[in-house]
């Protein structure tokens, strides 16, 4: 699927048009930058309204950590890629079990966390 190096492609644009920008006016380098920030953000809006199981979207994207080091993408962009994922983690109940020390209930706890990748 072509979506996530789209999306990726899209938002380092987004920051190349700020740094890499040979010309001299502000106006023509603030229009091109708020133009990718709404294509950026169309993209977003389309992928969320197709994708509606978040774990295939999870599926799709590069991990949290992939997208802020070896793509170099703002830390914006990064968890507004990351919104729908997070999203459902905040509203999704963690199963508690009766007993804290249950090896099953943990196990599933940990299965439901975040992977944040090596830290």
């Amino acid at each position: 699927c072509l979506l996530a190096p789209l999306l990726v492609l899209i938002a380092q644009q987004r920051t190349s048009i700020l740094f890499n920008t040979d010309t001299p006016h502000l106006k023509l380098i603030g229009n091109l930058f708020d133009n990718c920030q709404e294509v950026l953000v169309q993209l977003m809006e389309f992928l969320t309204s197709t994708v509606p199981n978040v774990s295939d979207y999870a599926s799709l994207m590069p991990s949290l950590l992939d997208l802020a080091v070896e793509y170099r993408l703002d830390p914006e962009v990064v968890f507004l890629i990351y919104r729908p994922i997070l999203r459902t983690l905040v509203t999704t109940p963690i199963p508690r079990s009766a007993k804290e020390g249950d090896a099953a209930a943990q196990a599933k706890r940990d299965k439901m966390c975040l992977d944040l990748g090596p830290v």
